[in-house]
């Protein structure tokens, strides 16, 4: 009797690799990211917004340069506090909170701005709170996303979030100088506002999440996490239901 030999490793089948629009089949991610997109553009906006602003109060380029190292340096710094807070509690919640307290940051700003009465120091001040409670949502949307696609989806949902960020790069500050352009640097700023409000909503819109990565290949959800919540703990053998 001959021995049966397994066939080659090129005749063997191989897992079909998910097309990157794969992901969005899931509503979670849909929502995760719009929400994600509305925060990109926000960014962009506020920061054409404010460069603008502050050159033409002072027209100083180091006045404008100033203004966007203030924003930059603790959103750099804290990014690693931001990751660390959403871990420790909700990316859900350090997600649409950040775009909340972005968002009452600059909803004044654009009214002063609109009606000329705006101030350099109020520019400032502005910018380095938009930096420390931006420096919160990023971190929180990468730890977000392993929790609502599955192990097999994974590597599309990071190329699709990445690619909109590339995008929105290029987009997001091509629109924003259209806006400063035809209707002024205040309307700019009410854009920046009307993205990050809308942005919070289609985040909170979310359903709860516990934590822990969902599998595809695993039937059943890890020991220590608990299921998708719909008003209570599922089983912890329990698989978890698709949010699809």
């Amino acid at each position: 009797m001959e021995a049966l030999t397994a066939p080659p490793v090129s005749e063997q089948i191989q897992p079909k690799r998910p097309s990157p629009w794969s992901v969005f089949r899931s509503s979670t991610f849909r929502k995760l990211w719009i929400g994600l997109a509305l925060s990109l553009m926000g960014d962009f906006f506020n920061y054409i917004a404010m460069a603008w602003l502050v050159f033409s109060l002072t027209g100083s380029s180091l006045a404008l340069g100033a203004v966007l190292m203030v924003q930059a340096v603790p959103r750099s710094i804290l990014m690693l506090v931001g990751g660390a807070m959403a871990d420790r509690l909700s990316p859900r919640v350090a997600m649409a909170g950040s775009m909340v307290l972005r968002f009452v940051c600059v909803a004044p700003l654009a009214y002063v701005v609109i009606t000329g009465h705006a101030q350099i120091w109020e520019a400032y001040a502005v910018s380095a709170l938009f930096g420390v409670f931006d420096a919160f949502f990023y971190p929180a949307a990468s730890s977000m996303l392993p929790q609502i696609v599955m192990d097999s989806e994974l590597e599309a949902g990071n190329a699709v979030t990445n690619v909109t960020r590339q995008v929105s790069l290029i987009v997001g500050p091509a629109v924003a100088g259209v806006v400063v352009a035809a209707f002024g640097t205040g309307w700019a700023f009410a854009g920046d506002a009307g993205f990050l409000v809308a942005g919070a909503a289609v985040i909170a819109w979310m359903p709860a999440m516990a934590r822990g990565r969902r599998s595809a290949a695993a039937g059943a959800a890890p020991p220590s996490a608990c299921c998708w919540v719909h008003g209570a703990p599922a089983p912890r053998l329990a698989r978890p239901p698709p949010a699809y």
